[in-house]
């Protein structure tokens, strides 16, 4: 008998402002060319734009069907994975994205629900990632940037479309090999939780 094995659609996003190489645009590739066993993964890498970024992976989504996303974003003043608990309906920005859209003190979607949490156990993964020595935490603002955004329009589908959602902050400054081997035992984590009795 063929056991169903979970799919799992992780994105990064393209270099933005001062970041010259993004991080999670390479750890992208690094995935895309491992070979699971236990989990079919696809990578995409999003543009950095308010408008679009969830429209790019909202097609990878459609065409994938995933029973998970892990979405990734750098953010310079982490110094640790933090995986996010909730997205707000607000974005605004003293930078604009590389599209040169600059938001103001505006909703996401107008008429939105204030707040949408992520379905992933968070608790419980960064429970078990740090038995593991992985350096990680939960996070209660996922700020009002592009990284919010999609976070936001990704839990609002995932909740609508019966699938998990996620996103999750990376540091800046770690090594690539630490931070394949922390998002690799992140993913592994995160089946092994929500995927029991798969």
């Amino acid at each position: 008998m063929n056991m169903k094995i979970p799919k799992v659609l992780v994105s990064g996003f393209q270099s933005f402002l001062n970041v010259k190489i993004n991080p999670t645009e390479v750890l992208m590739g690094q995935i895309q060319v491992l070979e699971f066993v236990d989990i079919k993964i696809k990578t995409v890498v999003l543009p950095v734009e308010f408008q679009n970024a969830f429209e790019v992976l909202k097609v990878q989504i459609e065409s994938f069907k995933p029973d998970m996303v892990l979405s990734f974003g750098v953010a310079n003043q982490r110094e640790q994975l933090e995986i996010e608990k909730i997205a707000i309906n607000f974005r605004s920005s003293k930078n604009e994205d590389t599209l040169g859209y600059q938001p103001k003190d505006e909703p996401i979607i107008e008429r939105g629900p204030d707040g949408v949490f992520s379905n992933l156990n968070v608790s419980e993964l960064v429970s078990d990632l740090t038995q593991q020595q992985i350096k990680i935490g939960v996070s209660y603002s996922a700020g009002t940037y592009v990284c919010n955004s999609l976070m936001y329009e990704l839990c609002l589908d995932s909740k609508k479309n019966n699938y998990l959602a996620g996103f999750i902050h990376t540091p800046s400054n770690w090594q690539e090999d630490k931070l394949l081997n922390s998002v690799l035992k992140l993913i592994d984590s995160a089946n092994r939780i929500h995927f029991k009795n798969f």
